[in-house]
């Protein structure tokens, strides 16, 4: 299911989920920049990143 991970159970909470685990991998390094992913700058990563994380404490979704 598409939103299965904004749930509770998965995002986690105070980033200690998915979304916090992802952000730690964020760097000029990291293979999905490398690949492309957010233009390939890592800039445009955390601010996709904030925007997600701000949309969705707007939008929480219970498990």
């Amino acid at each position: 299911m598409g939103g299965e991970f904004l749930l509770h159970s998965t995002w986690g909470w105070d980033d200690t989920g998915l979304a916090g685990s992802v952000a730690t991998e964020f760097s000029d390094t990291w293979p999905l920049l490398q690949a492309g992913a957010f233009g390939g700058t890592l800039e445009h990563a955390q601010r996709v990143h904030a925007a997600l994380v701000a949309w969705r404490n707007a939008n929480v979704r219970h498990p």
